[in-house]
């Protein structure tokens, strides 16, 4: 399907006129900890650039986006992070009718409006070779088909492919598996099976402004976990029953959001049944003089296994298990656009706490900042996401062009 999508995109981009957007960044990270080693790289440079092209008719049109960065210690230092990749994003034709929308290739969705983590968000694999904190999404070859009413819409998306997860390398900071990784996908089922989505989204605006999603799942499961043959670590994928909610909610100066998950294992003994779920709230404190706005986030996340003896969160390496995350955001509204958000995510079982200050800012129209301070307050001695980091500080610098 690839190779025939390549085709006829390049076929429609021959002498035609195309939408071009594009990027390139410089992104510098130091980190420092209690269990540092001398088989971990203390800090890294990684250049990145994103391309992307659109060309649009009347009522439809094609959508190509690539992606490639290039780790500075795959081409200096003996310590090879392999981190530096060239990768197609989004590859996609949509078509639009007057109350219709088919769309088939490889694309990108965002699921959820929760500020920490959107636990609702399980269509695309994360990319495992960057900051675990930081979004970096990996396209899925899918099928859509999608029916508009006047408040509402129905779509059923059909996934065609399981992607595989490549891994940086074990000097990486942020990679701390002790043995090798393959990013060949383990399944008891044929991986080749398609998942099948069926979404209805819609939104009430005349008395309460909300907005709604209701979600069900038939395949493969966005949650996978690692095992180990021949001293490898590998990821498993297992088929599910998916069903997902969540809402958003304005009243005043308050936004409210609900996210609910719940997951019906249907061929993996080793995984029981669950429920992911999260609470948050943003208001609105103050509007100043300059315009400027201070703001509150709260946000609490709960999972829990309805089974005994399985795979629990620590093997799932799951953080979202028990938190209370708080933030203040304080927008300045100015011509920068700057932005300061200051954070912390409290572990409410382990007692294991992370802080983090970001700074957002436009030096000019196209030349964006971001800083990123972050402090992870982990347990000793326990087999936790946090533990294998210790009490570990990490600065981050991100320096973007855009145009």
């Amino acid at each position: 399907m690839k190779i025939l999508l390549i085709f006829i995109l390049f076929y429609s981009f021959l002498n035609a006129e195309v939408e071009f957007k594009s990027s390139i960044a410089i992104d510098a990270q130091m980190f420092s900890s209690n269990k540092s080693s001398v088989n971990k790289t203390s800090s890294n440079i990684t250049f990145e650039q994103k391309l992307s092209l659109k060309k649009s008719f009347n009522d439809s049109f094609y959508f190509v986006e690539f992606y490639a960065q290039e780790d500075l210690s795959d081409f200096t230092s003996k310590k090879d992070n392999k981190r530096s990749y060239l990768r197609l994003n989004e590859l996609y034709y949509q078509k639009d009718f007057p109350n219709d929308k088919i769309l088939f290739g490889k694309s990108i969705r965002f699921w959820g409006s929760l500020e920490a983590k959107n636990i609702t968000d399980v269509f695309n694999q994360q990319d495992l070779r960057i900051k675990p904190s930081k979004t970096d999404k990996k396209g899925a070859y899918n099928i859509e088909y999608t029916h508009y009413y006047d408040d509402s819409e129905i779509s059923i998306i059909v996934k065609i492919h399981e992607e595989n997860n490549d891994m940086a390398s074990s000097s990486y900071y942020y990679n701390n598996l002790p043995l090798k990784y393959s990013k060949k996908l383990k399944s008891k089922s044929n991986k080749n099976r398609a998942s099948i989505y069926l979404k209805y989204t819609g939104s009430l605006s005349e008395d309460i402004y909300l907005d709604y999603s209701f979600i069900y799942l038939n395949g493969f499961d966005s949650q996978r976990y690692l095992s180990i043959e021949n001293n490898t670590f590998s990821q498993n994928i297992y088929l599910v029953n998916k069903f997902i909610n969540y809402y958003t909610l304005v009243s005043d100066s308050t936004l409210y959001k609900l996210e609910f998950v719940y997951t019906d294992i249907l061929n993996d003994k080793k995984i029981s049944n669950y429920i992911h779920t999260a609470l948050g709230l943003e208001h609105s404190l103050e509007a100043f003089d300059n315009s400027s706005e201070l703001s509150l986030l709260a946000e609490y996340y709960y999972f829990k296994n309805l089974e005994n003896n399985k795979l629990g969160d620590k093997n799932l390496g799951k953080v979202f298990q028990n938190d209370l995350f708080l933030a203040l955001r304080y927008k300045l509204n100015d011509f920068r656009d700057s932005t300061f958000l200051l954070g912390t995510l409290i572990d409410s079982e382990y007692s294991e706490q992370s802080y983090s200050l970001e700074y957002e800012s436009s030096l000019i129209d196209s030349l964006k900042l971001k800083i990123n301070l972050d402090y992870i307050n982990a347990l000793k001695n326990t087999n936790t996401v946090y533990s294998s980091f210790s009490n570990s500080k990490t600065i981050s610098f991100n320096l973007s062009y855009h145009f």
